[in-house]
C-alpha cells in the first residue's frame, strides 16, 4: 500500500478526537487548509490555524492534552504542508447571524 501510495503522489493524515480516530488521504504537497477540506469544505473556507504532532509522537504522549502538556503540539497556519502519517487538529472560525465569531475547535487534517 505504501509503495503505491507513492506511485500515485498520495499520503495518509490522521484526525482524532474523544471517540474516533480517521485515516485521510490527499495528495502530496497538500496544504493544511486544503487538508481540512477533504473533511468538509466549510473547514477549508473557515481555516485560522491547526495543531499538529506526528501519530507516533501523540501516541506516546497518551492523547492530545498531555502533549500539548509536554510541548509536543505545534501551532501551524495556512502555509503548512500536511506530511505523511501526521496527525492534525484544527480550528475554525464559524460566524453565526446575530453573534459574533467564536473559535470551534475541531478534527481536522
Amino acid at each position: 500500500i505504501r509503495k503505491a501510495f507513492t506511485m500515485l503522489g498520495l499520503v495518509t493524515f490522521f484526525t482524532t478526537g474523544s471517540d474516533e480516530t480517521r485515516a485521510w488521504t490527499i495528495p502530496v504537497g497538500t496544504f493544511l487548509p486544503q487538508a481540512a477540506g477533504a473533511i468538509h469544505s466549510d473547514f477549508e473556507q473557515q481555516f485560522i490555524r491547526g495543531d499538529v504532532i506526528g501519530w507516533n509522537s501523540l501516541a506516546e504522549a497518551g492523547g492530545w492534552g498531555h502533549a500539548r502538556g509536554k510541548g509536543l503540539l505545534r501551532s501551524e497556519g495556512k502555509s503548512y504542508v500536511v506530511r505523511e502519517g501526521g496527525g492534525d487538529r484544527g480550528e475554525t472560525r464559524r460566524v453565526r447571524p446575530g453573534s459574533s465569531p467564536v473559535p470551534q475547535p475541531v478534527a481536522i487534517p
